[in-house]
Protein backbone atom coordinates (compact mmCIF):
# COMPACT_ATOMS: atom_id res chain seq x y z
CA UNK A 1 0.00 0.00 0.00
CA UNK A 2 2.92 2.69 1.20
CA UNK A 3 4.12 2.16 -2.84
CA UNK A 4 0.99 3.12 -3.87
CA UNK A 5 0.52 5.76 -2.12
CA UNK A 6 3.85 7.57 -2.79
CA UNK A 7 3.18 6.48 -6.82
CA UNK A 8 0.00 8.37 -6.48
CA UNK A 9 1.69 11.29 -4.68
CA UNK A 10 3.97 11.34 -7.73
CA UNK A 11 1.67 11.60 -10.03
CA UNK A 12 -0.13 14.30 -8.27
CA UNK A 13 2.14 16.43 -7.03
CA UNK A 14 5.88 15.40 -8.58
CA UNK A 15 7.06 15.57 -5.04
CA UNK A 16 9.26 12.18 -3.86
CA UNK A 17 8.39 10.24 -0.66
CA UNK A 18 10.94 11.22 2.43
CA UNK A 19 12.01 8.56 4.43
CA UNK A 20 13.35 8.81 7.72
CA UNK A 21 14.65 5.82 9.34
CA UNK A 22 16.85 4.41 12.03
CA UNK A 23 17.47 0.50 13.13
CA UNK A 24 19.19 1.19 16.87
CA UNK A 25 20.24 3.04 19.63
CA UNK A 26 23.79 4.29 18.56
CA UNK A 27 23.47 4.52 15.20
CA UNK A 28 22.73 7.18 12.69
CA UNK A 29 19.66 8.19 11.19
CA UNK A 30 18.90 8.07 7.28
CA UNK A 31 16.56 10.44 5.50
CA UNK A 32 15.77 9.80 1.67
CA UNK A 33 13.83 10.70 -0.72
CA UNK A 34 12.22 8.13 -3.50
CA UNK A 35 10.63 8.31 -6.40
CA UNK A 36 9.74 5.06 -8.14
CA UNK A 37 10.40 4.77 -11.94
CA UNK A 38 7.55 3.41 -13.44
CA UNK A 39 8.89 2.42 -16.49
CA UNK A 40 11.80 -0.17 -14.97
CA UNK A 41 9.27 -0.38 -11.40
CA UNK A 42 12.40 0.51 -9.43
CA UNK A 43 12.88 3.67 -6.89
CA UNK A 44 14.90 6.16 -7.81
CA UNK A 45 16.97 7.33 -4.94
CA UNK A 46 17.00 11.43 -5.57
CA UNK A 47 19.21 12.29 -2.37
CA UNK A 48 20.48 10.41 0.95
CA UNK A 49 22.04 11.68 3.90
CA UNK A 50 22.24 10.86 7.44
CA UNK A 51 21.27 12.49 10.60
CA UNK A 52 20.76 12.83 14.20
CA UNK A 53 16.97 12.25 14.41
CA UNK A 54 16.19 14.79 17.62
CA UNK A 55 12.56 14.57 18.77
CA UNK A 56 10.66 16.75 20.86
CA UNK A 57 8.32 15.54 23.72
CA UNK A 58 4.85 16.29 24.81
CA UNK A 59 6.72 18.08 28.19
CA UNK A 60 8.49 20.28 25.55
CA UNK A 61 12.08 18.53 25.93
CA UNK A 62 13.87 17.22 23.31
CA UNK A 63 16.33 13.76 23.07
CA UNK A 64 17.53 11.23 20.18
CA UNK A 65 15.05 9.10 19.05
CA UNK A 66 16.38 5.26 19.48
CA UNK A 67 14.56 3.56 16.37
CA UNK A 68 11.92 3.90 14.15
CA UNK A 69 10.68 4.79 10.72
CA UNK A 70 9.28 7.66 9.20
CA UNK A 71 7.32 8.12 6.16
CA UNK A 72 6.29 12.09 4.69
CA UNK A 73 3.73 12.05 1.43
CA UNK A 74 2.05 14.69 0.19
CA UNK A 75 0.06 14.25 -2.05
CA UNK A 76 -3.74 16.05 -3.78
CA UNK A 77 -6.94 14.23 -2.72
CA UNK A 78 -10.37 14.88 -1.30
CA UNK A 79 -10.89 14.27 2.21
CA UNK A 80 -14.16 12.19 2.47
CA UNK A 81 -15.49 10.17 5.38
CA UNK A 82 -18.08 7.30 4.96
CA UNK A 83 -17.13 3.79 4.58
CA UNK A 84 -14.24 4.06 2.00
CA UNK A 85 -12.86 6.91 4.24
CA UNK A 86 -9.49 7.19 5.85
CA UNK A 87 -11.60 7.18 9.67
CA UNK A 88 -12.82 4.23 8.54
CA UNK A 89 -9.96 2.37 7.51
CA UNK A 90 -8.08 3.18 9.99
CA UNK A 91 -10.53 2.02 13.00
CA UNK A 92 -11.26 -1.26 11.05
CA UNK A 93 -7.51 -1.67 11.09
CA UNK A 94 -7.24 -1.16 15.26
CA UNK A 95 -9.32 -4.31 15.37
CA UNK A 96 -7.06 -6.37 12.87
CA UNK A 97 -3.64 -5.58 15.05
CA UNK A 98 -3.95 -5.44 18.37
CA UNK A 99 -0.37 -4.52 18.71
CA UNK A 100 -1.04 -1.45 17.31
CA UNK A 101 -1.03 1.85 18.54
CA UNK A 102 -2.28 4.42 16.48
CA UNK A 103 -2.84 8.43 16.94
CA UNK A 104 -4.42 9.85 14.05
CA UNK A 105 -4.63 13.87 13.81
CA UNK A 106 -7.36 14.19 11.26
CA UNK A 107 -7.97 17.68 9.06
CA UNK A 108 -10.70 18.02 10.18
CA UNK A 109 -12.10 17.00 14.01
CA UNK A 110 -10.83 15.94 17.41
CA UNK A 111 -7.69 13.49 17.49
CA UNK A 112 -7.99 10.09 17.52
CA UNK A 113 -6.24 7.51 19.67
CA UNK A 114 -6.00 3.96 20.39
CA UNK A 115 -3.32 2.65 22.59
CA UNK A 116 -2.62 -0.83 21.76
CA UNK A 117 -4.19 -3.51 24.04
CA UNK A 118 -1.12 -6.23 22.87
CA UNK A 119 2.38 -6.35 23.66
CA UNK A 120 2.56 -9.72 21.59
CA UNK A 121 4.13 -8.81 18.56
CA UNK A 122 3.38 -10.74 15.08
CA UNK A 123 5.56 -13.64 14.02
CA UNK A 124 6.40 -13.16 11.28
CA UNK A 125 5.67 -14.95 8.33
CA UNK A 126 7.93 -17.63 6.46
CA UNK A 127 8.17 -18.69 3.08
CA UNK A 128 6.91 -22.18 2.19
CA UNK A 129 7.68 -24.10 -0.73
CA UNK A 130 3.91 -24.98 -3.08
CA UNK A 131 1.68 -27.84 -1.21
CA UNK A 132 0.64 -30.63 -3.82
CA UNK A 133 -3.36 -29.77 -3.25
CA UNK A 134 -4.67 -27.34 -5.30
CA UNK A 135 -1.81 -26.63 -7.95
CA UNK A 136 -2.97 -25.60 -10.97
CA UNK A 137 -1.74 -27.69 -14.19
CA UNK A 138 0.36 -24.91 -15.76
CA UNK A 139 2.45 -24.50 -12.41
CA UNK A 140 3.33 -28.05 -12.15
CA UNK A 141 4.58 -28.18 -16.21
CA UNK A 142 6.56 -24.89 -15.44
CA UNK A 143 8.18 -26.77 -11.94
CA UNK A 144 8.62 -29.36 -14.33
CA UNK A 145 10.68 -27.78 -16.79
CA UNK A 146 12.80 -25.23 -14.73
CA UNK A 147 14.35 -28.72 -13.33
CA UNK A 148 15.14 -31.02 -16.62
CA UNK A 149 18.38 -32.12 -15.05
CA UNK A 150 16.14 -33.81 -11.88
CA UNK A 151 14.16 -36.70 -11.99
CA UNK A 152 10.01 -36.23 -11.49
CA UNK A 153 10.67 -38.29 -7.54
CA UNK A 154 13.38 -35.17 -6.79
CA UNK A 155 10.92 -32.43 -8.09
CA UNK A 156 7.97 -33.57 -6.18
CA UNK A 157 10.66 -33.68 -2.92
CA UNK A 158 12.25 -30.57 -3.70
CA UNK A 159 9.81 -28.45 -4.62
CA UNK A 160 7.18 -29.55 -2.65
CA UNK A 161 5.75 -28.70 0.59
CA UNK A 162 5.02 -32.13 2.90
CA UNK A 163 6.39 -34.69 -0.08
CA UNK A 164 8.41 -37.10 2.01
CA UNK A 165 10.08 -40.06 -0.74
CA UNK A 166 7.57 -42.58 0.19
CA UNK A 167 5.05 -39.65 -1.02
CA UNK A 168 6.64 -39.13 -3.96
CA UNK A 169 6.89 -42.96 -4.77
CA UNK A 170 2.75 -43.06 -4.16
CA UNK A 171 2.19 -40.00 -6.23
CA UNK A 172 4.25 -41.47 -9.43
CA UNK A 173 2.92 -45.25 -9.19
CA UNK A 174 -0.75 -43.70 -9.08
CA UNK A 175 0.28 -41.41 -12.02
CA UNK A 176 1.84 -44.69 -13.75
CA UNK A 177 4.72 -42.67 -14.22
CA UNK A 178 8.41 -43.96 -13.15
CA UNK A 179 9.94 -41.94 -10.60
CA UNK A 180 13.24 -41.85 -12.33
CA UNK A 181 12.01 -40.56 -15.14
CA UNK A 182 14.20 -36.74 -15.94
CA UNK A 183 11.11 -34.25 -15.34
CA UNK A 184 11.96 -32.61 -18.50
CA UNK A 185 10.77 -35.71 -20.34
CA UNK A 186 7.49 -35.63 -18.85
CA UNK A 187 4.78 -34.75 -21.25
CA UNK A 188 0.90 -34.93 -22.75
CA UNK A 189 -0.88 -37.60 -21.17
CA UNK A 190 1.85 -38.19 -18.28
CA UNK A 191 1.49 -34.74 -16.77
CA UNK A 192 -2.01 -34.84 -16.85
CA UNK A 193 -2.14 -38.04 -14.80
CA UNK A 194 0.89 -36.86 -12.45
CA UNK A 195 -1.50 -33.80 -11.71
CA UNK A 196 -3.94 -35.79 -11.09
CA UNK A 197 -2.42 -38.09 -8.39
CA UNK A 198 -1.04 -34.76 -6.52
CA UNK A 199 -4.89 -34.21 -6.07
CA UNK A 200 -5.87 -37.72 -4.47
CA UNK A 201 -2.47 -38.69 -2.53
CA UNK A 202 -3.15 -38.06 1.00
CA UNK A 203 -0.49 -35.73 2.07
CA UNK A 204 0.04 -33.77 5.58
CA UNK A 205 -1.56 -30.09 5.41
CA UNK A 206 0.97 -27.22 4.82
CA UNK A 207 2.78 -25.54 7.63
CA UNK A 208 0.77 -22.39 9.11
CA UNK A 209 4.31 -20.42 9.13
CA UNK A 210 3.09 -18.64 5.97
CA UNK A 211 0.18 -16.99 7.04
CA UNK A 212 -0.05 -15.59 10.38
CA UNK A 213 -3.65 -15.31 11.53
CA UNK A 214 -4.07 -12.73 14.54
CA UNK A 215 -5.80 -15.82 17.13
CA UNK A 216 -9.05 -16.06 18.78
CA UNK A 217 -8.07 -13.95 22.04
CA UNK A 218 -5.95 -11.03 20.44
CA UNK A 219 -9.10 -10.94 18.17
CA UNK A 220 -11.48 -10.16 20.41
CA UNK A 221 -9.01 -7.58 22.18
CA UNK A 222 -9.15 -5.94 18.81
CA UNK A 223 -12.67 -5.89 18.95
CA UNK A 224 -13.17 -4.41 22.48
CA UNK A 225 -10.68 -1.40 21.13
CA UNK A 226 -13.61 -0.25 18.63
CA UNK A 227 -16.80 -1.64 19.87
CA UNK A 228 -18.05 -1.32 23.78
CA UNK A 229 -20.49 -4.61 23.60
CA UNK A 230 -21.92 -7.36 25.90
CA UNK A 231 -20.82 -10.58 23.95
CA UNK A 232 -17.66 -11.37 22.23
CA UNK A 233 -16.87 -14.63 20.37
CA UNK A 234 -13.62 -15.71 18.08
CA UNK A 235 -12.74 -18.58 16.20
CA UNK A 236 -9.99 -19.71 14.10
CA UNK A 237 -10.17 -22.31 11.72
CA UNK A 238 -7.56 -24.98 11.11
CA UNK A 239 -5.30 -24.29 7.86
CA UNK A 240 -6.16 -25.51 4.28
CA UNK A 241 -4.96 -24.91 0.68
CA UNK A 242 -6.04 -23.07 -2.10
CA UNK A 243 -4.20 -23.58 -5.34
CA UNK A 244 -1.31 -24.70 -3.16
CA UNK A 245 -1.02 -22.10 -1.02
CA UNK A 246 -1.60 -22.04 2.78
CA UNK A 247 -4.68 -19.96 4.43
CA UNK A 248 -6.31 -19.51 7.75
CA UNK A 249 -10.36 -18.14 8.40
CA UNK A 250 -10.56 -16.30 11.17
CA UNK A 251 -13.74 -14.26 12.58
CA UNK A 252 -15.04 -12.33 15.45
CA UNK A 253 -18.25 -11.16 16.77
CA UNK A 254 -19.38 -7.99 19.00
CA UNK A 255 -22.82 -7.77 20.41
CA UNK A 256 -25.02 -6.09 22.68
CA UNK A 257 -23.78 -3.32 25.31
CA UNK A 258 -23.65 0.40 23.98
CA UNK A 259 -24.19 -1.10 20.27
CA UNK A 260 -26.92 0.60 19.15
CA UNK A 261 -29.61 -1.78 17.99
CA UNK A 262 -31.32 0.47 15.69
CA UNK A 263 -29.01 0.12 13.04
CA UNK A 264 -27.57 -2.68 10.76
CA UNK A 265 -24.63 -4.52 11.74
CA UNK A 266 -21.02 -3.43 11.09
CA UNK A 267 -19.97 -6.09 9.00
CA UNK A 268 -15.82 -5.82 8.46
CA UNK A 269 -13.58 -7.84 5.98
CA UNK A 270 -10.06 -8.46 5.98
CA UNK A 271 -6.71 -9.80 4.66
CA UNK A 272 -3.74 -10.18 6.12
CA UNK A 273 -5.14 -7.40 8.33
CA UNK A 274 -5.56 -5.18 5.90
CA UNK A 275 -9.60 -3.89 5.86
CA UNK A 276 -10.79 -4.18 2.25
CA UNK A 277 -13.37 -1.46 1.63
CA UNK A 278 -13.70 -2.01 -1.92
CA UNK A 279 -14.79 -5.34 -1.66
CA UNK A 280 -17.00 -6.20 0.99
CA UNK A 281 -18.84 -8.93 -0.22
CA UNK A 282 -16.22 -10.58 -2.22
CA UNK A 283 -16.14 -13.84 -0.59
CA UNK A 284 -18.45 -16.38 0.42
CA UNK A 285 -18.46 -16.29 4.25
CA UNK A 286 -19.10 -12.34 3.79
CA UNK A 287 -21.94 -13.68 1.06
CA UNK A 288 -23.45 -16.19 3.65
CA UNK A 289 -23.48 -13.76 6.93
CA UNK A 290 -25.39 -10.80 4.10
CA UNK A 291 -28.01 -13.24 2.71
CA UNK A 292 -28.39 -15.40 6.15
CA UNK A 293 -31.60 -14.16 7.55
CA UNK A 294 -31.01 -13.43 10.72
CA UNK A 295 -34.55 -12.19 12.05
CA UNK A 296 -34.90 -15.86 12.52
CA UNK A 297 -32.51 -15.45 15.22
CA UNK A 298 -34.32 -12.72 16.71
CA UNK A 299 -31.11 -10.31 15.64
Amino acid sequence: GISAAGLYAQLTTGKPMTILSKTGKGRQAVKIELRIDTKRNQPDVVSEETFDWIVTNADGSKTEKDHGTRVEIELVAAYRGGRTGVDAYLEQTVVANPHLGLTYIPPKGETQSFPRVSNELPREAQEIKPHPHGIELGMLLHMLGDSPSKTVKQVLMDDFSRVTSSIAEQICTLAKVKSKTAAGKIHGEDIERLHKALGEVKIMAPPATAVVPIGEALLIEGLKRRFKAEFYASTTRPPAVYRGNPFVVEVGLAYGGDLPLDEPAEIMRFANRVPLQYQPKACAISESVYDTNWKSYEL
